[in-house]
This record gives C-alpha cells, sequence and structure tokens, in this order.
C-alpha cells in the first residue's frame, strides 16, 4: 500500500457512507433539511465512537504501561512534525514505532478518518445553514476612507448596537468599533483593523463573532447588590448557560477553533461575557490571590463573582493539577463560585472522556460532593474551601468537544 492507495480508500469509505444512507436523496426531498443532516450527524458520531473501540485500533505503549487509541497517537505523530507531508506518512511512523503491520492498520485508519471527514463536511453544512438564516440579522459592507479601509455593519433595528460593539473591540483584528447615528436616523457600526490584520481577517473575525451572538440569543441576567457569598445560584448558573452557549457556538466553526489554543479559548469566553450585563464585567489573565486567574467575573463593587480557569485536556492528571491550582492559588476566602472550562483537541472518545473527567475530580482531596449532571457537558461539584474546611465551595466542570 502507498499514498495513493490509502487517499483513494479513504474517498471511497467517504462516498459509500452517504452514498448507502442515501444522504443526497434524503437531503433533496425532506421538508426540513436540517433534520436529515442532524441524524446523519449523530449518527456517524456513534459509529466513531464505535469503531475506536476495534482491537486493532487499540493502542499498547508498554514502555510507559498506558493504553489508549492508536487514531489519536497517529494524530499526535502528524501534528509533531511538519516535514510530513500526508497523514499516511503518520500511519507509516506508528507502525514501525510500535511493529505494526500496516497493510492491516491503513484501510482501519483511512475508513476512520473517512467518517470524521463525513463528520466535519455534515457540521460544516450545518454551520454554513445557520450562518445564512442569520444573514438577515447583520450585513457587512467593506469601505475606505482617505486610504483607510474599514467595515460597516448594519443590523436590525431592534439591536443592542452598545452591547455588540463591546464584543467586536473584543476581537483580536478589531482597533475600533464604534456605534455610528447616521442623519437618517438609522444607526450601524464603524469597525476598524488593527495593522498586523488585513480586511479578509476583520471581516471573518466580525462575522463569526456576529453569528455566535444572534445563535447566542444573551439575555441579561438579574444581579441584586448584595455581597458574592449571598449572590443566587440563579444568577451563576446563567452566567455557565451563556458559557456553554458561547462554547457550542464555537464547536461549530472549524476555522475559529483550528486556531485556538488555551489564551484564544479563554479570550473569547471572557469578552462575550462582557455582553450579557451591564451590571457585571469580564476579564482574562487577572490576579485574584496568589496568581492570574484566567476569567474573573465581577460585580461594579468589586465582589467576585465567578473565577474559571480555562484548559485543554491533557488526561486525568492535568485536569486534578487545574482543579488545585484554581482553588489553591485563585480562590479567596469570600469567593464561593468557580468554574473548569475543558476543551478537548484530540480525544475521539468524547463519551469516554467525559467517564474520565467528572470521576477524576472526586479523587481531589478537597471534594465534598458530586451534585450530577446540571447539562449534557456541564457538571456541578462541591469541595472544601482550602483556607476555611467549615466553608464550601460550588465547582462547575464543562466540557466542549473539539477532536476532528
Amino acid at each position: 500500500m502507498d499514498q495513493e492507495v490509502f487517499s483513494q480508500l479513504t474517498n471511497n469509505f467517504e462516498n459509500s457512507y452517504l452514498g448507502t444512507r442515501n444522504y443526497a436523496e434524503n437531503l433533496r426531498l425532506h421538508r426540513k433539511p436540517m433534520e436529515v443532516r442532524t441524524a446523519i450527524l449523530h449518527e456517524v458520531n456513534d459509529d466513531i465512537v464505535r469503531f475506536q473501540s476495534i482491537p486493532a485500533l487499540i493502542d499498547i505503549d508498554p514502555a510507559n504501561r498506558s493504553q489508549g487509541h492508536a487514531t489519536t497517537k497517529i494524530n499526535e505523530i502528524w501534528r509533531a512534525d511538519r516535514r510530513l507531508k500526508n497523514l499516511y506518512q503518520a500511519v507509516q511512523i506508528y507502525c514501525a514505532r510500535r511493529s505494526r503491520d500496516i497493510i492491516e492498520l491503513a484501510p482501519l485508519i483511512a475508513e476512520y478518518r473517512a467518517m470524521n471527514r463525513v463528520y466535519n463536511r455534515v457540521q460544516h453544512s450545518i454551520s454554513a445553514s445557520k450562518k445564512k438564516k442569520m444573514a438577515k440579522k447583520f450585513d457587512l459592507e467593506r469601505r475606505e476612507t482617505f486610504d483607510k479601509p474599514y467595515l460597516k455593519v448594519h443590523l436590525q433595528g431592534d439591536a443592542d448596537f452598545e452591547s455588540i460593539s463591546k464584543i467586536l473591540r473584543s476581537l483580536p483584528a478589531v482597533k475600533k468599533a464604534n456605534v455610528t447615528d447616521q442623519t437618517s436616523g438609522k444607526r450601524d457600526l464603524t469597525v476598524y483593523p488593527q495593522k498586523a490584520y488585513d480586511m479578509s481577517d476583520l471581516e471573518k473575525e466580525v462575522a463569526e463573532a456576529l453569528t455566535n451572538y444572534f445563535n447566542g440569543n444573551p439575555i441579561d441576567p438579574s444581579f441584586k447588590k448584595q455581597p458574592i457569598s449571598g449572590m443566587s445560584d440563579k444568577a451563576y448558573f446563567e452566567i455557565l448557560d451563556h458559557i456553554l452557549i458561547m462554547g457550542k457556538n464555537l464547536e461549530t466553526s472549524v476555522r475559529m477553533k483550528d486556531a485556538f489554543d488555551e489564551e484564544g479559548y479563554r479570550d473569547y469566553i471572557a469578552a462575550h461575557l462582557n455582553s450579557i450585563s451591564e451590571q457585571v464585567s469580564a476579564k482574562g489573565e487577572v490576579y485574584n490571590k496568589q496568581g492570574k486567574t484566567d476569567i474573573l467575573v465581577f460585580d461594579h463593587d468589586g465582589n467576585n463573582i465567578l473565577i474559571a480557569e480555562c484548559k485543554l485536556w491533557k488526561g486525568e492528571t492535568a485536569l486534578l493539577k487545574a482543579a488545585d491550582q484554581i482553588l489553591s492559588n485563585y480562590v479567596n476566602w469570600r469567593d464561593e463560585k468557580c468554574a473548569l472550562i475543558v476543551f478537548n483537541q484530540d480525544v475521539q472518545n468524547f463519551t469516554g472522556m467525559i467517564q474520565t473527567a467528572t470521576t477524576a475530580l472526586q479523587k481531589h482531596p478537597l471534594f465534598a460532593k458530586f451534585l450530577g449532571n446540571r447539562k449534557d457537558t456541564s457538571f456541578s461539584y462541591v469541595f472544601q474551601h482550602p483556607e476555611d474546611r467549615g466553608k464550601t465551595i460550588k465547582l462547575e466542570l464543562i466540557l466542549f468537544n473539539f477532536a476532528v
């Protein structure tokens, strides 16, 4: 087998997967095409999870006495070496390291890759369909004055221009985002790019942010003017729900999530949290107690409402270390509510990862109680306060999946 055969196998698997399910025909005939897309998305996701349990795809690492998935190891090889020209070369290296028969393994990897391509293809069509619906919510127009390019953003008349301009100003490509009142009585936004970004970068980021904003349909939580110790769980959970909306929207955006690291996820979430209420603010990389926490949400009186850390999934040990970091380094005596936001970019078996993560936190020495899953990927815990064992801290574990 060579690269050409491997690529042909992948293409054949991809075409046959959708062909045997009459995907194109069902999409053409169904009155609600989104239902067809969603159904095939769930089906291929289930198949991907089942496929990983095939014995031939189990990876045994004798040196580290560990067991994982061959697909994950091959992906690690591919990502670690820019010199590799194609995935087949990563398969060759893996087979050499593990003394595996490439004739046996390569077709399985080709089929697995094909299913992931199907998943991404359908997911992209869902995202494109949603963006098409969102086109009525906003319109972007490139302009130029005195040789300086800028972007005009036209929104629906009832849009919250101030909140949206605040969101746009937080984007890396945006230098300014001003609300402009026209002589006609209409309002729009004037957006200027940072020097390091061209107009294409600016337009893509603005379109992505507006799509996420209108899909998320943010509301303004009602916070009472009282110390953090008296803040209701309702307000706390409203903030967490906004984070879930933001993360789920990002899961559908292939372009932006591929470029994100921990800092990128942090900046994305912190910026959007600033738009959900006039009564609270959110900042990234803020000093609190003994270090810089990723996200700090606080009210106008300076009371901390939520302390959150953003982490890429690196396994059980790293998760426990992150929990210890937020509880021991960032939580003051008056702080009672925090969150760990974890982004999976590598593990294909997301269901298994959820099980590992939710169980791992219960091994922490300050763990007090597991309250259960509040949402499908949001889990509630109670921990003892590190400075006062008579006090407790609520910690929410929120997981997002970006593995491809």
